[in-house]
């Protein structure tokens, strides 16, 4: 997406169910449970999907999305994963070939911070005990949608069509005829232990431009110091580096001095992460030296500072043309940051006269760009290593009754962000 004046839902589900604008902000809960489609053995495979979406439950506000988790994989029995022809003797692709299994993903509507703490906690609970109960019958035997739980709706696509029939999409592991080695019964039965409604949790949110370098200080304070992203966090949330090159660029002084800051301190996060890292080949959302990945293209965010601080971005463009302005700014922006391809891609992006190219490698296939909505500058950003910095009760998940309280956390903090009008 090339408009930065589109305005996108947060998360990627398909559905709104907030006022954008307001600290809009979503969870994912991945939870491992095998997720497959069609009634006979013969035929299992993967759901289809919209946008990774496949059935939605209206009354709770959350959709069914499809993802793949490999802890999962002793569900697919080895005639899944390599079959002969009778004819050509040659192994063919069926069902999961080369790639992990099916889970279900649980996607909430946007919520926004003007919630209260009781109609949160009381929707998130209600969300949790319905996880909770698909496991359990999940656990017992494979079983339809339709039968687990009859308010479930399909997704349709762009023509309106289902994506799928509820009946012929399941939860459960899968179930052997007579016949079938007993090594992969064997296995299949023991993977059922492993089904459990706690966890793998991310979260997305907005961000305003003013607000971000807080955001990095309340992070980089989380950080117990051990993990693999906390050094160019809390490099990341120093403000000096920004109030320095605003000063440089004689723009400290601006009315809106601190969108400019939030904009310079995106770019310098980035740069300070990946530095060292090559673009073209090892960027992922799930890349060990990154705690956020931005859902906004940087250069976009640009591009609607031009529109709405016209005057302030004339300023900038004035100066960063002053080459005795333009240097010492970036060589403060870029303290930190060793390799000369990252502080080529700040000096790009603040210029105006690069892209943000690490946008399209995290960003999914299927995502459109997502923005705070409305007027509001400021960035998406998700977080997919919530469990490293507050860590749920057993270490690696968090459990149903955990996630209320974790969006009660980000609630809290996103109405400090964006105050009510």
């Amino acid at each position: 997406m090339s408009d930065p004046e589109r305005i996108s839902h947060l998360p990627d589900s398909g559905h709104v169910g907030g006022q954008p604008g307001k600290g809009t902000f979503g969870f994912e809960f991945e939870l491992l449970i095998p997720f497959t489609a069609c009634g006979g053995y013969q035929d299992i495979r993967k759901p289809k999907s919209v946008k990774k979406a496949v059935v939605r439950k209206e009354r709770l506000g959350v959709t069914l999305k499809l993802d793949e988790q490999s802890k999962m994989n002793a569900f697919i029995p080895k005639s899944f994963v390599k079959q002969e022809t009778p004819f050509k003797q040659k192994a063919i692709k069926v069902a999961w070939a080369g790639e992990n299994m099916t889970i279900p993903e649980i996607v909430t509507d946007v919520l926004t911070s003007q919630i209260s703490e009781g109609e949160l906690s009381g929707q998130f609970d209600a969300i949790a005990g319905w996880a909770d109960e698909l496991v359990r019958r999940a656990r017992g035997s494979r079983t339809s949608l339709q039968g687990l739980d009859a308010e479930l709706a399909p997704v349709t696509d762009e023509t309106g069509v289902a994506v799928e029939n509820t009946a012929d999409l399941y939860l459960g592991p899968i179930t052997f005829p007579n016949g079938v080695e007993p090594a992969v019964v064997k296995q299949g039965s023991q993977a059922v232990e492993t089904i459990t409604a706690s966890a793998y949790v991310h979260q997305t949110y907005a961000l305003p431009l003013d607000k971000v370098l807080d955001e990095l200080s309340f992070l980089a304070k989380m950080c117990k110091g051990v993990e693999p992203f906390a050094q160019s966090l809390q490099h990341a949330a120093a403000r000096a580096p920004v109030d320095e090159a605003l000063s440089v660029l004689g723009l400290a002084a601006a009315d809106t001095a601190a969108q400019l800051g939030g904009f310079f301190a995106l770019v310098r996060y980035y740069a300070l992460a990946l530095s060292g890292v090559n673009p073209s080949g090892g960027l992922g959302k799930n890349h060990p030296a990154l705690l956020l990945f931005y859902k906004t293209d940087l250069g976009n965010i640009r591009a609607k500072l031009v529109k709405n601080h016209p005057r302030l971005m004339d300023e900038l463009a004035h100066a960063w043309e002053d080459n005795n302005r333009r240097l010492p700014a970036l060589a403060r922006l870029a303290t930190g940051v060793e390799d000369i391809a990252w502080k080529g891609y700040m000096a790009g992006l603040i210029g105006g006269t690069g892209g943000d190219h690490v946008f399209g490698q995290f960003k999914n296939e299927y995502s459109d760009e997502l923005w705070p909505g409305g007027d509001a500058l400021g960035v998406v950003v998700e977080n997919r290593r919530l469990v490293e910095m507050a860590p749920p009760v057993d270490g690696n998940r968090y459990a149903p009754r955990e996630w209320a309280g974790l969006a009660e956390v980000l609630r809290q903090r996103l109405s400090g962000y964006w105050p009510a009008k």
